[in-house]
């Protein structure tokens, strides 16, 4: 009996519907008939609430050749994803401190691939990131939007210490003081985006990865 089949006979027996399941799992009713007519598989995390729900050792419902190929590729595949996030995430200490090298123009340095570069290692990141449940929390995002605001505020103000920007102002015409200021806003959003980065998507999360593998 395959996967499948091994779904549809436990909800029977425990007297489930598939919308019961649906709304215990957080699911639509569609996910849990793709799973019963083998059209997809349930994740992992998915299928040990499966088991609990249905009450059944979850080795039983494992023992599916082709169940075990498909979690075996799954596997690859998040650990794959994992590794690339680990990456992207140690990566984006080197430009958050790289956008300030800019920022500064420290040691004569000024360069659009810093920003360029730290922007798709962001977009990278992010696209990634395998936790984005913990964002189902209204509080984890609102946490997050107000890291980026302090980021993106203190990031402003230090224009006023910086003597290059200011000298901008009373030397260049406003026309190119509007594309500098431009520039520096996107520069100021990016290394701000860094920074909530760097604390709000940390791709450790060790409870989480154990699901993983």
């Amino acid at each position: 009996m395959n996967l499948a089949s091994k779904l549809k006979q436990c909800r029977t027996m425990q007297h489930l519907t598939q919308a019961d399941v649906a709304s215990i799992l957080h699911v639509s009713r569609k996910t849990i008939s793709g799973w019963e007519n083998n059209r997809s598989y349930p994740d992992l995390n998915s299928l040990v609430e499966l088991s609990n729900i249905y009450k059944v050792p979850i080795d039983d419902l494992l023992r599916d050749e082709r169940l075990l190929e498909h979690y075996g590729e799954q596997q690859k595949s998040n650990a794959r994803i994992l590794r690339i996030s680990k990456l992207c995430f140690v990566l984006n200490f080197l430009f958050f401190l790289l956008g300030y090298v800019e920022f500064f123009r420290l040691f004569g340095i000024h360069t659009l691939f810093i920003p360029i570069l730290s922007l798709i290692n962001v977009i990278i990141l992010f696209s990634h990131y395998p936790y984005w449940e913990k964002f189902t929390h209204r509080l984890h995002i609102l946490a997050a939007i107000l890291v980026f605001i302090i980021f993106f505020t203190i990031n402003t103000a230090l224009n006023i210490v910086d003597p290059y920007f200011s000298e901008y102002f009373s030397t260049l015409d406003p026309n190119t003081i509007a594309g500098l200021a431009i520039g520096r806003i996107i520069l100021i959003a990016i290394i701000s985006i860094n920074g909530t980065s760097i604390l709000f998507f940390k791709p450790f999360n060790h409870a989480s990865e154990s699901s993983l593998h």
